[in-house]
């Protein structure tokens, strides 16, 4: 089956209009690169970012108009000429952004968020770097894999980040957002392990 030229997909067009400025419309399934993965997107999750940004209250580069959302999941269908990582049919998971592979973030690679300044996860097909995808685990669903690349990331780092956790630490996680939820799923997985840290969650209401 052929790759269609054009698709649906969620684009935000300025930052002065909330939620409400997102607009479904069909746009160009785009080029794959010589260095680039087209990805046919099958999962996609949704984070505090993606609302404030069309806020015009997210704190890093933008450029508009720009596909939304910076997390998703699917299946590779086609690689660039000098792609060596992936190959048709691989299952990936995107990376937030494009240019960060390790260490502390920098200017630069703090202008390759997806759904920000490059064209994020809400649409059918997106064409990737080929280091800003991840293998996806065998276990899990596209949509369950999609979740991870914010949330789950974040509370790692936040967990286990600049001041690690020591077992016999204690936390106090606020809220009950996606964050929240990933620093208990994180704690009782090391619990399961044999490591003892404590993580309480406050919910105000």
């Amino acid at each position: 089956m052929s790759t269609p030229t054009t698709q649906k997909q969620w684009v935000i067009k300025s930052a002065d209009k909330g939620i409400d400025g997102l607009v479904y419309e069909s746009g160009p399934v785009p080029a794959c690169g010589e260095a680039e993965v087209l990805v046919k997107l099958q999962g996609a999750s949704l984070n505090y970012r993606d609302l404030v940004i069309p806020r015009g209250t997210y704190p890093f580069p933008l450029a508009f108009p720009v596909v939304a959302a910076s997390d998703g999941a699917g299946v590779v269908v086609s690689v660039g000429s000098k792609v060596t990582k992936w190959k048709k049919g691989d299952r990936v998971t995107t990376l937030f952004n494009q240019a960060h592979q390790y260490g502390p973030m920098t200017v630069q690679a703090s202008k390759s968020g997806l759904g920000g300044t490059l064209d994020g996860t809400l649409r059918q097909f997106g064409v990737f770097r080929e280091d800003g995808l991840v293998k996806t685990a065998a276990n899990l669903s596209d949509v369950e894999s999609a979740t991870l690349v914010c949330a789950g990331l974040t509370s790692w780092n936040a967990l286990f980040g600049l001041r690690p956790l020591l077992p016999g630490q204690t936390v106090l996680v606020q809220g009950s957002g996606g964050v929240s939820i990933f620093a208990l799923q994180v704690r009782r997985a090391l619990r399961d392990g044999g490591c003892d840290v404590c993580v309480l969650m406050c919910v105000s209401g």
